[in-house]
């Protein structure tokens, strides 16, 4: 006897049975095939097969949470990155504003003690 197993689309096995007889074998097949035995065997196949697909479908659906999870954390993480550059753009500006002010403060106090000298010598 050769058992050949076939998945559809679900993912449950399809058991297919098939008896291969030769003409010699013939006289040495026995009339009982121990169908007791074959019917108990299909029905623990089955109970397998089910299990199976149950415990497929639990890790289907761990695996799409998680999914659902990392797409979260990433938009976060995305999120963060843009704050921070955000934040580091506003910092430079305000750094470049700091020093153009304070390059304007002392041209002005140069000029002012330049034109003091002046004044004084005149």
């Amino acid at each position: 006897m050769k058992f050949n197993w076939f998945n559809n689309e679900y993912g449950v096995a399809e058991i297919r049975n098939t008896v291969v007889v030769d003409e010699d074998s013939k006289s040495k097949i026995p009339n009982d095939f121990g169908s007791e035995d074959v019917a108990s065997y299909f029905v623990y196949v089955q109970k397998e097969v089910v299990n199976l697909k149950k415990s497929c479908e639990v890790e289907d659906s761990n695996l799409q949470v998680k999914n659902e999870e990392i797409k979260k954390v990433d938009g976060l993480t995305n999120a963060m990155e843009v704050e921070l550059k955000k934040m580091k753009r506003e910092a430079a500006a305000r750094e470049k504003e700091a020093s153009s002010t304070k390059l304007d403060d002392k041209k002005k106090t140069r000029s002012t003690s330049t034109s003091k000298r002046v004044t004084k010598d005149h």
